[in-house]
């Protein structure tokens, strides 16, 4: 997949000239072999409409859900992020997460559990951060053996927690060479960075056919349903239907519009009998395709951003 600049709405698709960037090099992700260059909008040139597709808790898999993922993107031509949890991992999880990485999937950090609160994430400063960062890092290696060097592969996470202590985090992030954060939530807009970490927020999206919004995670909807409980299954194919539609529709607004990423979030349930999980396939197989459209891992979102002019960047940002 090489994200390369589209043709504009309307237009006819072109074969987009390269546009070599002459700057800083670009950092390449180490854990993906099929990682394909990325290239430098022209000036005035749309850029492709990003969707980041992210999984959290992605060492577990009670549902079987990871192969059909992995065949559903595969199809859509599309790359996902999983956010790893820090326990050692058994022979089974290894080779699930080893088949992502050689189909050229992102993992991240999802940290070593909810500890939340005053007494945990909320309190932690630089040097505790860095110990727990280390930590996950130790517990990922006493398992089964990856075939790649999870110390140089990981390159950013999504903290459990939202009440956090920013500056001392970010902080523990760069000294780890790490250069993203995907914890926040926000509008939609075009990511900015902040103490050199690149910012991806969950955004908030109109929830279909009301006048809700919600945030774009199956747990956000399987809450707006249901008030995260179980319920009947005759519901469950229209509850599949509005979340289908709910980020198609945030995808197509942002693609005749600003072009801002779509980022969503998806746990590894199988709430209302995988509607959610289902849904997030539609959504693959009905937008991926669309050459217009990149799907891509929050590291390949990053590469293409640092390969960009500044002066594109702020256009890009100015239009949101």
């Amino acid at each position: 997949m090489t994200m390369s600049a589209c043709a504009a709405d309307g237009e006819r698709p072109r074969q987009a000239q390269p546009h070599p960037v002459r700057h800083s090099p670009v950092h390449h992700p180490v854990h993906s072999p099929v990682y394909q260059d990325v290239q430098r909008l022209a000036p005035g040139e749309r850029p492709p409409q990003f969707v980041v597709i992210s999984l959290d808790g992605a060492g577990g898999d009670d549902h079987g859900w990871f192969a059909t993922l992995l065949k559903a993107a595969g199809r859509a031509h599309a790359k996902l992020t999983f956010f790893l949890s820090g326990v050692p991992l058994h022979r089974r999880q290894s080779e699930r997460l080893a088949t992502a990485w050689r189909h050229g999937h992102e993992l991240g950090t999802y940290f070593n559990g909810h500890v939340c609160g005053r007494r945990g994430m909320g309190a932690w400063r630089t040097r505790e951060w860095n110990r727990r960062i280390d930590q996950f890092y130790a517990l990922i290696e006493n398992g089964e053996k990856l075939p790649f060097d999870v110390r140089t592969a990981i390159r950013g996470g999504r903290t459990p927690c939202r009440d956090v202590h920013r500056p001392s985090r970010d902080a523990a992030y760069r000294a780890h060479g790490w250069r993203y954060d995907a914890s926040a939530t926000g509008a939609p807009r075009w990511p900015r960075r902040n103490a050199g970490l690149w910012e991806f927020p969950l955004p908030t999206l109109p929830l279909h056919g009301t006048r809700r919004r919600v945030l774009a995670s199956d747990q956000a909807l399987y809450t707006a349903h249901s008030h995260a409980r179980p319920a009947a299954a005759g519901k469950w194919p229209a509850w599949r239907r509005q979340t289908t539609q709910t980020y198609v529709s945030a995808v197509n607004a942002r693609l005749t519009g600003d072009r801002a990423p779509v980022f969503i979030a998806h746990r590894f349930e199988n709430w209302h009998g995988g509607s959610y999980m289902k849904a997030l396939i539609d959504l693959m197989t009905r937008v991926c395709p669309k050459p217009q459209v990149r799907c891509v891992s929050f590291t390949e979102l990053t590469d293409w951003l640092e390969a960009q002019e500044r002066k594109t960047l702020a256009r890009l940002r100015n239009s949101s």
